[in-house]
């Protein structure tokens, strides 16, 4: 017998989160709709320690247990199993059982689904706690100190008052009025779901890596559709060290290289204005009196920690880049797919450039590259050395988890952390570098890691060599999941010459070469008097 809805949920050793998940969702909290208008389908992804039937109909009286029949790190092949069991004329997944609901999430779907035969309905999403969980678990913020936090806001009572606890999610930055990167909680009709297929199987990174993604991008970019954005209702993620929201060093690489590999294109986040459907209710005023500052141009558009201007002999330079935001976010696309000799190469043309200008004037004893991942740049500095005649040209480079899959006598790949250089880099081993040294500081973007990188080096550092911080550029790319580096290669640098600005050189001959701080790494060219 079908119902009016069906709600999935997936959950993977979740056994804090995921009861207060459903318990949201339970027709105790969620208004407007009764037990025999919906089921929930909790489906376990392969947990360890699985929640027992029992405990998921204590949750909620219309709840059932379903478990993966083939457990995977991506949830993908869990959410098409329950989907092909779900009896609802409309079906909602949530792809991460970590994310609680707003009230009246559930009946305001039920409605905007009858405003067009084929509508897609989203929702915003929002992260528990004072600021997106990439950043509040660098300052302390932990499962401790949230369930004090949702203790205190008395949650069950109303659960509203989430929103008074909480931040908008990277994908969802932009506020009330813009389409999402994503959504957390999709509804789409039974048949909409079956002539779909569910989610792109061929996703298997942890987390399913961009499937939620390009299944909301795809459904956005269809014409027949009719997106519908809730106003007023949302989902809230709770930190549990998730692969994606809660990672210390983002996966976004690799997982955009399995989207490139699937699709054929880089990702992009949907463009198109949606339709709004809802009733607002008071506790999101605030936020969407910030959404209608940032449509009209008057708000920021993404958050991030300002770094310091950085003192020169010309005066004071900030973190600016001449170069238009579009062009930047063009290049990045670029950048993220570009190769050399066969080996993923990810350096913008800019600093291609300015690193030959570089080398013209003085070719480098050693490269020590911090970060390299596939090991395409650290081939590039190898073949460049070479080219202007150095002979016997080497390259270091450390990385925590390096993929390198060449074999090239000029070059030892070191793993190791950006955090601990001193297991890596022994003094035994930098007596043997030929100086002058190039240092490139390419590990995870995070403030603490260029710090310790920058604090490593300082005292090794002889005069005339240079290090070189990347990937500043993060300030000024727009798409949400580089507000997880919160800034970090700029504040870095700004806090570091604070310091130690006396020893150092600010090279403005090559951050402005193209232009002012036209490169990836804005004010980040110093070398050492």
């Amino acid at each position: 017998m079908s119902l009016p809805l069906s709600v999935i949920v997936i959950g993977y050793e979740m056994a804090r989160e995921l009861p207060r998940t459903i318990k949201s969702l339970s027709p105790s909290l969620q208004q407007g709709i009764s037990a025999e208008d919906f089921e929930i389908l909790v489906v376990d992804n392969g947990s360890a320690r699985p929640p027992t039937a029992e405990e998921v109909i204590a949750w909620s009286p219309n709840a059932r247990l379903m478990r993966s029949e083939n457990p995977h790190v991506s949830p993908v092949g869990a959410i098409n199993q329950a989907l092909a069991q779900a009896r609802g004329d409309l079906v909602g997944v949530f792809i991460d059982g970590a994310r609680m609901a707003s009230p009246g999430l559930l009946v305001a779907a039920l409605k905007a689904a009858k405003i067009h035969p084929r509508a897609v309905v989203g929702s915003m999403a929002f992260h528990i706690g004072p600021d997106l969980q990439a950043r509040s678990i660098q300052t302390g913020y932990n499962q401790a100190v949230e369930d004090r936090l949702l203790a205190d806001a008395r949650w069950e009572e109303d659960p509203y008052r989430l929103f008074d606890i909480s931040v908008f999610a990277g994908s969802s930055e932009q506020g009330w009025l813009i389409t999402p990167a994503e959504t957390n909680a999709l509804f789409l009709s039974r048949d909409h779901w079956h002539e779909l297929g569910g989610f792109e199987p061929r996703f298997q990174c942890p987390g399913g890596g961009l499937a939620n993604l390009d299944l909301w991008r795809r459904l956005c970019e269809d014409a027949r559709n009719e997106v519908v954005l809730l106003l007023g209702e949302a989902t809230f993620h709770q930190v549990h060290g998730g692969v994606a929201t809660n990672a210390k060093q983002s996966p976004w690489e690799a997982f955009h290289d399995e989207y490139v590999a699937i699709r054929g294109r880089p990702f992009a986040p949907p463009t198109l204005m949606p339709t709004l459907f809802g009733r607002p209710h008071a506790k999101i005023l605030p936020s969407l009196q910030t959404a209608l500052e940032r449509a009209r141009g008057e708000g920021p558009m993404r958050h991030h920690t300002p770094a310091a201007p950085v003192e020169t002999v010309e005066g004071p330079r900030d973190f600016s880049t001449s170069l238009p935001s579009k062009v930047v976010n063009a290049v990045q696309r670029g950048v993220l797919n570009s190769n050399y000799r066969g080996v993923r190469f990810l350096k913008s043309p800019f600093d291609i450039g300015l690193y030959l200008q570089l080398f013209s004037r003085q070719c480098p004893g050693t490269v020590i590259e911090i970060g390299c991942r596939f090991g395409g740049s650290a081939l590039w500095f190898a073949d460049m050395m070479t080219a202007h005649g150095h002979p016997d040209p080497r390259v270091l480079t450390v990385d925590i988890a390096p993929e390198v899959s060449y074999c090239d006598a000029r070059i030892r790949v070191l793993t190791g952390d950006a955090a601990n250089l001193g297991a890596v880099l022994t003094p035994e081993l930098l007596e043997t570098c030929p100086r002058p040294w190039l240092v490139v500081e390419d590990s995870s973007h995070l403030y603490p890691d260029t710090c310790a990188v920058l604090a490593f080096f300082h005292p090794r550092l002889q005069p005339g060599d240079y290090m070189v911080v990347e990937d500043g550029i993060v300030l000024h790319l727009s798409d949400s999941h580089y507000e997880v580096y919160d800034n970090g290669p700029n504040r870095a640098v700004s806090d570091f010459l604070a310091r130690e600005g006396g020893n150092y050189k600010l090279d403005t001959d090559l951050c402005d070469f193209y232009g002012h701080n036209a490169t990836y790494n804005p004010n980040g060219w110093l070398v050492r008097k």
